[in-house]
């Protein structure tokens, strides 16, 4: 019997998509914003989504890997726009999704204190 492999095909978008996340996450945290793909658990009663959060007074952005890359790279994108990113060579390709479109919102906020207590902000 064999075992099948976990390891799904990616279509070139989303390789290249990946590979543009990649880069926004090293953009990311030369301005000190920590970033975590991790598997975000929904609940019974809970509607977790990808956002900004403040966890112990560092800003961290959650994206669920459970969603698409394209939609992972538009969010940190959109948090990305609100950094201090003066100095910062960042190619046109980088420079046009993070500026992107005029009025789009950013992703939601969470702060979580050092005991677990949480606020929407």
């Amino acid at each position: 019997m064999t075992k099948k492999s976990k390891t799904a095909k990616t279509s070139p978008v989303d390789e290249r998509n990946r590979a543009l996340l990649d880069r926004l996450k090293e953009v990311a945290d030369s301005v000190g914003l920590e970033v975590r793909e991790e598997k975000l658990h929904r609940d019974a009663g809970y509607s977790v989504q990808s956002g900004l959060c403040t966890v112990d007074g560092k800003e961290v952005m959650l994206l669920d890997r459970k969603v698409p890359v394209a939609e992972r790279l538009e969010l940190l994108a959109i948090a990305l726009k609100d950094s201090d990113l003066a100095g910062q060579y960042l190619d046109p390709e980088l420079r046009e999704l993070i500026d992107g479109p005029a009025g789009l919102a950013g992703p939601p906020r969470l702060t979580i204190g050092h005991r677990g207590n949480r606020s929407a902000g």
